[in-house]
């Protein structure tokens, strides 16, 4: 894990959805893991169904990714084979990511996983695989 990072989405408000709360979260993370989202090669998220949840992912890399790609960035969310399980999401957010550079369909080293709580809790990591499968290998 490079980084982490932590903040809070007024959920009980008047003012308009604005997720600033899950940008904050994905920001601090990348900054303690000295890196930029143009380096992040995979979002996983705990991604449900739920309009925010979309709109916040959304606007957090929109926010943070204002570099052109070489590929796209498209939110992975495993809950939608694992079902609804809470918090105990975070923790298998990155088996998808080391499986595919095990496998050799990952398209880089770094995810950048993040999650929210109905109470309005943001997180976000960072994490880098190594000793995978080697970029010119893919």
């Amino acid at each position: 894990m490079l980084g982490i990072g932590c903040a809070i989405e007024p959920i009980e408000s008047t003012e308009p959805f604005r997720p600033q709360g899950m940008t904050r979260a994905v920001r601090q993370a990348l900054d303690s893991a000295g890196l930029t989202m143009r380096e992040v090669a995979v979002r996983l998220s705990d991604l449900s169904g739920k309009h925010y949840k979309f709109k916040e992912a959304t606007f957090a890399a929109g926010r943070l990714n204002r570099v052109a790609r070489d590929a796209s960035l498209d939110p992975w969310h495993p809950i939608e084979y694992l079902s609804e399980i809470g918090a105990a999401i975070l923790p298998c957010l990155p088996a998808p990511a080391l499986h595919a550079r095990q496998h050799s369909y990952g398209v880089g080293r770094v995810s950048q996983c993040h999650v929210g709580s109905d109470a309005g809790e943001r997180a976000a990591i960072v994490l880098r695989y190594e000793g995978c499968v080697e970029e010119d290998e893919l």
